[in-house]
């Protein structure tokens, strides 16, 4: 059963202390170096990708170690800046706001170095040698993105929240607020004015990489595990939620949902169906799931 909280609505507290770091840290960069529309790769063109490279493709290239070769890029778009016929600088667009400059004979990788796009070049890390995830950790950054479940710029923050919900956290030094996907990525949008709070941009900060996800029925213990292309209508479907201030009777799960990632860490949530509505928590938060997601969920499990 819900029942609503008592007291004026506020962020939650709850949302990973790791994301707030990133947020505030993100806030500090576009207050100090705002980069220009068309601008943020530190000097070198930016080029228009066709495809980015995702955290886990990083990975796969960075674990060949010395034995990267540029016909390891093969699969990705990527543009030359170099001068020299002979010679090749190639930029690779990453997802959550990097790049990948990659400098090679065609065969031979010289440097494979990952950068933050407002960065100036040379700065960053050798993905061959060295932590990519511990350096993507220590160097936040986010994507600008067009939009995110139908909010576009302009759109009000009545209208963020209508589709949101309550914010999950807020930010200081600039007027935005942010919210927590399942991977532990965030989506944050930012504001004109503290007046009318009109999105004025939309950015995402990188989560996790999640493995599989297992929903386990209460009760009578039958369980589905997803991976592959259902993982992503799963993952899809939890996504399409909206932050509520009400509380829940966790007595009334009908199902545990448990998400597991790359780094061999896990999250918990039950799922629950007041009147029709689906109902997904943990740890004394909750949100109710778009009804066509719910709908859409509810099939997989068959």
């Amino acid at each position: 059963m819900l029942r609503r909280k008592g007291g004026p609505p506020k962020a939650a507290i709850w949302v990973s202390a790791a994301l707030i770091v990133i947020a505030a840290a993100l806030t500090i960069y576009f207050v100090s170096s705002r980069p220009a529309e068309n601008d943020g790769t530190g000097g070198l063109p930016e080029r228009d990708a066709k495809e980015k490279l995702s955290l886990r493709d990083l990975r796969e290239l960075a674990g060949k170690g010395d034995a990267l070769r540029f016909e390891d890029f093969g699969g990705f778009f990527g543009a030359d800046v170099s001068s020299d016929l002979d010679y090749h600088i190639m930029i690779y667009g990453v997802e959550g706001g990097y790049r990948l400059i990659v400098r090679t004979d065609g065969e031979k990788i010289d440097e494979a170095r990952l950068e933050r796009i407002w960065d100036s070049g040379g700065s960053g890390v050798d993905i061959r040698s060295g932590d990519v995830d511990a350096f993507i950790r220590g160097n936040p950054s986010a994507e600008v993105m067009d939009s995110w479940r139908g909010i576009t710029v302009g759109a009000t923050q009545e209208d963020v929240h209508n589709i949101m919900g309550e914010p999950e956290f807020e930010l200081s030094g600039l007027p935005g607020e942010g919210y927590q996907l399942i991977d532990g990525a965030g989506i944050v949008f930012y504001y004109d004015n503290m007046n009318e709070k009109t999105v004025s941009q939309i950015r995402r900060i990188l989560g996790k990489d999640i493995v599989s996800v297992k929903v386990r029925r209460l009760g009578s213990g039958k369980t589905w595990t997803f991976a592959d292309i259902e993982l992503y209508s799963a993952i899809d479907a939890l996504n399409q939620r909206k932050r509520t201030l009400e509380q829940v009777d966790l007595s009334d799960a009908d199902y545990s949902v448990k998400i597991y990632f790359y780094d061999d860490t896990s999250e918990e949530y039950k799922l629950l169906s007041e009147d029709g509505q689906g109902v997904l928590t943990r740890d004394g938060a909750a949100w109710l799931l778009h009804p066509d997601a719910y709908t859409a969920l509810l099939d997989m499990l068959v």
